[in-house]
């Protein structure tokens, strides 16, 4: 054993090298864990041209792209241009470019917009206000927001060559489009240390919009350490309990005989580490006592239960909601308070596209309020001066419409009277106010039940579930299917706090009755899928026939984006679960 150990020795990999040393990442990182200010200073002593000021960093993250077009820059002239072409075109053989159009085609365009033969510009569905002595635009959907316009900066001049949003994000958090590099909050970590040491430097918090459920999956990828130490990762909190896993004792584990575990688990760490001198033992040291630690600082963190009512008034109903947007930014506050360096803070549900005017709205009741009451908290508390909070999102979005939707909008109007023109826009602003929720399938409609529910052709007893009322009119172009919905309002997420008391799953339990068949349609995603078989536990004791939509589909798209061609050929191949 001794003589393996002795090999073992000589074998020294990279990491192990740099290890080594006493400038070695492994003992930069211990040193950070039992002298976190005086390993800080060393970054803090050169001279700058200005004192730095911000002790800690919260950064929100809008994951999918906010339409900043719609929210906070405003862009009056789309007023004029509305349903004018984006690109110039080239004729061949003038040889020059056309005098309509604004930007000349030569930009990169993802899949989903390569194929379109015109790109028409677009005005806000919003008015637009200016706010506060800087007189800062914003937009109707941000009321909260434009009452702290002057404690806001707008930077607008941002800009990547990323076209998808994977490595738009990925960018965004690591400073490159691939991953692999370290994160923000792992350089932070790493380069500034702790100043608690029983809360990690770096927590993620994650929620999931109500403006589009489920889009755009949130990776660890994205507070990953990279090639740093991994002690430098992000730590998740959920909105679950226990709020980060795995941190409790086991059924029967006492605080102290988990004590008693660690401190020999330490031993033998130790003995390791001065054999082989590898960093991600030093890590695994730290990590062991830091989740000692977390067992008794995590829940005294996460409970808001002594806050006043005022603070919780302030950040809305749904900061008392667990994994809420409004519980992390509460969370979020508490976690600043306790020393935290940065917070990561993701919302998902930003990538609304086709249904932006329907699902925008949404997300900002979600994120308006919150956002602004933690600004307005942090000052109360003297909090702001030194802590940098950050809105932003992968990228932003193009005032643009659909070639087929602008080609029936402008030819409409060109036919169209003038009387014609005006009830038109009645019509438009009608659609806020009168479209409702079919209280039978929670399909979108201007009545009730819907035009689904209320044909007395369809096929009663067969209910197709789908997560979205956008996915209806993705299904009927197929053709194919003639029967029922049913929307489900979402999909099974628990990390993002999305259980099945979150789902329109007991209307569907109400309706089977006389149901023959249900086909499950939820998206072949991971949250689809387990959408799909927590739905079959619950239906395979009825008397019904339970199918499911064949792999036509690929795996991680939307029943909203899919052609219906595919869509036909998921709905025949159907099977049985």
């Amino acid at each position: 054993m001794d003589d393996e150990s002795d090999k073992l020795k000589h074998v020294l990999t990279r990491r192990q090298l740099l290890g080594g040393g006493a400038a070695g990442i492994g003992a930069m990182a211990l040193n950070t864990m039992l002298a976190p200010e005086a390993f800080a200073a060393q970054f803090t002593k050169r001279s700058s041209h200005f004192a730095p000021r911000a002790k800690r960093i919260i950064f929100l993250f809008m994951n999918g792209a906010p339409s900043q077009q719609d929210l906070f820059d405003y862009k009056p002239l789309l007023n004029e241009v509305h349903g004018k072409p984006l690109f110039k075109t080239y004729d061949e053989k003038s040889k020059s470019w056309s005098k309509e159009g604004f930007v000349e085609k030569t930009q990169r365009l993802t899949g989903m917009t390569a194929g379109q033969k015109a790109f028409q510009v677009a005005r806000s569905n919003w008015a637009f206000r200016q706010y506060g002595k800087s007189g800062a635009w914003l937009s109707d959907l941000l009321p909260h927001t434009a009452a702290i316009a002057d404690d806001l900066c707008f930077v607008k001049s941002m800009h990547t060559e990323a076209i998808n949003h994977d490595p738009g994000v990925t960018f965004f958090q690591t400073g490159h489009q691939q991953p692999g590099r370290p994160s923000m909050g792992a350089w932070m970590s790493y380069g500034l240390g702790s100043v608690n040491e029983n809360l990690p430097t770096f927590c993620v918090l994650i929620s999931n919009g109500t403006g589009r459920p489920g889009s755009q999956p949130v990776y660890s990828k994205l507070w990953s350490s990279g090639f740093l130490p991994s002690v430098h990762q992000g730590v998740h909190f959920r909105g679950g309990d226990p709020p980060v896993l795995y941190l409790n004792s086991q059924p029967g584990e006492t605080i102290e005989g988990r004590r008693r575990m660690i401190n020999r688990m330490e031993v033998l760490n130790r003995l390791q580490l001065d054999k082989f001198k590898d960093p991600e033992i030093a890590t695994r040291i730290a990590q062991y006592e830091m989740a000692y630690r977390m067992q008794l600082s995590v829940p005294e963190a996460s409970d808001i239960s002594n806050e006043p009512k005022h603070v919780l008034d302030m950040y809305g109903p749904e900061c008392q909601q667990p994994g809420k947007y409004a519980a992390n930014c509460l969370l979020a506050r508490r976690l600043a308070e306790r020393g935290v360096r940065f917070i990561q803070q993701y919302h998902r549900g930003w990538d609304q596209h086709g249904g932006l005017i329907g699902a925008l709205p949404k997300q900002c009741k979600d994120t308006d309020q919150p956002s602004a009451a933690l600004v307005t908290d942090l000052k109360q508390r003297g909090m702001l001066d030194d802590t940098l909070v950050v809105w932003g999102g992968e990228f932003g979005r193009l005032p643009g419409i659909g070639r087929k939707t602008a080609q029936r909008l402008t030819y409409h109007l060109l036919k169209a009277s003038r009387n014609d023109s005006r009830r038109l826009a009645q019509a438009i602003e009608r659609v806020a106010t009168e479209v409702r929720i079919c209280s039978t399938c929670a399909n979108l409609s201007d009545e009730d039940p819907c035009e689904y529910c209320n044909n007395p052709r369809r096929d009663k007893l067969m209910i197709c579930v789908i997560e979205e009322a956008s996915d209806i009119p993705a299904i009927e172009k197929s053709g194919n299917y003639g029967g029922m919905y049913h929307v489900l309002a979402g999909r099974l997420s628990p990390l993002d706090g999305v259980g099945p008391d979150d789902l329109n799953i007991q209307g569907l339990l109400d309706r089977l009755g006389e149901v023959q068949e249900v086909i499950i349609a939820t998206n072949p995603s991971v949250e689809g899928e387990a959408t799909a078989m927590y739905l079959h536990r619950l239906l395979v004791s009825a008397d019904v026939k339970i199918t499911r939509l064949a792999r036509g589909l690929p795996v991680g798209g939307d029943l909203e984006y899919a052609d219906g061609v595919t869509i036909a050929e998921a709905f025949s191949g159907r099977r049985e679960m």
